[in-house]
């Protein structure tokens, strides 16, 4: 069983009624396991102004990090791994269509967004798999016996 840190519950802003678990990368699970470590110290520092209110990140006495504050780390993160200009929101469409076109299975994409359901992850995603239709009959050759 992986750790609680490995399984990161996210709550989607789209769909406030599902509170997904999904299981992350191993790459994605050690920097959660960094970031829980990097918080504990934080915590300890902040003594009595820590405020716990069970988010990974957060700020140094762990209240939410604001939205400005956010965005300009992303940025400046970015911009030191030499990556074009990127929104978060672009960076869950980049989280997308990466799967899709690693034929990861709509319906774990679609799970892994939040998205209530698979045709708009299909609608909004599509284009990553311009392989489907190939895919689709190579799939119908093979069942038919054909070369």
């Amino acid at each position: 069983m992986p750790t609680s840190w490995a399984i990161a519950r996210v709550l989607i802003p789209a769909a406030r009624s599902a509170l997904t678990r999904c299981q992350r990368a191993t790459l994605a699970a050690r920097a959660l396991k960094e970031q829980r470590q990097h918080q504990l110290q934080e915590r300890l520092l902040a003594g009595d102004r820590w405020q716990h209110i069970g988010y990974i990140f957060t700020s140094a006495v762990g209240t939410p990090i604001e939205a400005a504050v956010l965005y300009r780390n992303f940025a400046r993160l970015c911009a030191e791994a030499g990556l074009p200009k990127l929104t978060l929101h672009g960076l869950r469409h980049t989280y997308a269509t990466m799967m899709l076109g690693e034929n990861v299975h709509p319906k774990i994409v679609q799970q892994t967004l939040g998205h209530a359901k698979i045709s708009l992850t299909l609608d909004l995603y599509s284009h990553a798999v311009p392989t489907l239709q190939e895919q689709a009959v190579k799939a119908v050759d093979r069942a038919l016996g054909s070369s």
